[in-house]
C-alpha cells in the first residue's frame, strides 16, 4: 500500500466548523403546479410553451398539455402496446409523461438557481436561462429521463420477468 499525504484542506475539525456560505443562502425547490385545463394554460401565458417559473412567489406552472408530454406519452404507450390490459398503459403512461416533462423543467429551475448561488451567472443569466422559451426546450428534452420510466413501467407490468426454470436448464 502506498502512503499518501494528509492534506490540510480535508482534515475534519468538528470543533470550529462553520456552514459554507453557499449553504446559508439556500433556495427552496419551487411549488409545481401542474395546469390540465386549457384556460388555466392560456391565463397563464403558456400556450405552447412548457413552464412558467413566478421567483416571487417560487411557483413552478408546468403545462400538462404542451407537445412534449403528449410525446412522452405516445412513446410510452407504443413501447407497451402489446401489454394486455391497455387501460394500465395508458394510465401508466400518462403519468410517467407529465413527471418526465415536470422532472425535466423542475431541474432546470433548481439548477438556473444553483449556479447563481455559486456565482457562476449573473443575475441576468438565471433570468434568461428561467424563461418560458428555454423551459421548454428542458421539456423537450424528455427522452434523457426516459430510461427511469422504462424501468418502473416494466416492473409493474411485469415486462421484465425471470426465466423459467426450464429455460434455465437449458441454458445450462
Amino acid at each position: 500500500m502506498g502512503w499518501a499525504p494528509i492534506r490540510p484542506d480535508l482534515i475534519f475539525n468538528s470543533a470550529g466548523t462553520k456552514r459554507a456560505k453557499i449553504s446559508k443562502n439556500l433556495e427552496q425547490a419551487p411549488e409545481i403546479i401542474p395546469l390540465v385545463d386549457e384556460e388555466d394554460v392560456a391565463e397563464r401565458g403558456l400556450t405552447s410553451k412548457a413552464a412558467r417559473y413566478v421567483r416571487e412567489t417560487n411557483q413552478l406552472f408546468v403545462n400538462l398539455t404542451y407537445s412534449a408530454v403528449a410525446s412522452a406519452q405516445e412513446d410510452l404507450e407504443l413501447r407497451y402496446a402489446n401489454y394486455d390490459d391497455p387501460e394500465i398503459v395508458r394510465e401508466l403512461a400518462r403519468q410517467w409523461s407529465e413527471r418526465l416533462v415536470m422532472g425535466r423543467v423542475g431541474y432546470a429551475v433548481v439548477y438556473a438557481q444553483a449556479k447563481q448561488l455559486i456565482r457562476e451567472w449573473t443575475p441576468d443569466d438565471v433570468k434568461k436561462a428561467l424563461e418560458p422559451e428555454r423551459l421548454s426546450l428542458a421539456a423537450d428534452g424528455w427522452r434523457d429521463a426516459v430510461s427511469t420510466a422504462y424501468r418502473s413501467i416494466s416492473r409493474r407490468l411485469g415486462a421484465a420477468k425471470a426465466p423459467d426454470e426450464d429455460e434455465e436448464l437449458v441454458a445450462a
